[in-house]
């Protein structure tokens, strides 16, 4: 109740989960309700999943099910939330992206402040770019190829060196139409991110078209982001998306 001694209705909160598809999460809320009797809400946007619900068990059971895939319930997005966590933790970072083409930086520099944690970030297209800007050695690209973990670990670690930051991530993959192989098919992106301690690789295959790659692997790389901030280093690191894990 309120100070005039009115019940007070619990509150209506937006939750957003990245990695469980839509299905999956609507199959575990069939027939829950919130704290008013109404039912949950869930639908897709994007590559992630939204959750209308009133009050807080409904969220509560989500993220005993889900664990930190549900990484916001006031309805921020992804890049909105690792920004308040970089903001926070007063740590700089850099981007090191080729088929993302800058989204990354684009989502990050989106949130008001952001030059406060974010520092720059290389658009690296080509493999020349990869060497001269990043100082990939043309060896690694020209051995595991320029979609690798190898090649995003060091992607992300010549990124964080050439910036000075205290994190760089990188991102490498094959967004189509064209460009795929049996072995890395179109939709395969790798990842990396190098700190002063550690340096994380995952890589994840992606459905949809450019567009939809290219979307979730931004949001991935920065989920990644979001990730090393909670573990304050990288302890503990996984990336969960489209239901599969990346663990090192």
């Amino acid at each position: 109740m309120d100070k005039t001694g009115v019940r007070s209705r619990p509150k209506v909160l937006l939750a957003r989960l990245f990695g469980p598809g839509t299905a999956d999460v609507a199959a575990f809320l069939k027939g829950m309700k919130g704290a008013d009797g109404e039912r949950p809400l869930c639908w897709d946007e994007g590559p992630e999943v939204v959750v209308k619900c009133v009050g807080p068990d409904v969220l509560e059971a989500l993220s005993a099910a889900f664990g930190d895939s549900l990484y916001s319930i006031d309805g921020r997005r992804m890049h909105e939330v690792a920004a308040g966590l970089l903001a926070a933790g007063q740590w700089k970072l850099s981007t090191a992206e080729s088929c993302t083409g800058g989204l990354v930086s684009q989502l990050l520099t989106s949130v008001a402040g952001s030059s406060v944690f974010f520092e720059g970030g290389l658009v690296t297209y080509s493999n020349l770019s990869k060497s001269e800007l990043l100082h990939v050695p043309a060896e690694r690209i020209a051995n595991s190829g320029a979609v690798s973990e190898d090649v995003a670990r060091a992607m992300a670690s010549g990124c964080r060196s050439v910036l000075g930051t205290d994190l760089a991530v990188a991102v490498s993959g094959i967004a189509g139409p064209s460009g795929g192989s049996p072995d890395k098919p179109v939709g395969t992106v790798c990842f990396a991110l190098a700190s002063a301690d550690c340096v994380r690789s995952a890589t994840v295959r992606f459905p949809g078209g450019r567009a939809e790659v290219r979307e979730a692997a931004a949001i991935a790389a920065i989920d990644m982001v979001r990730r090393w901030c909670v573990d304050r280093g990288g302890r503990g690191f996984y990336l969960d998306v489209a239901r599969r894990d990346g663990l090192n």
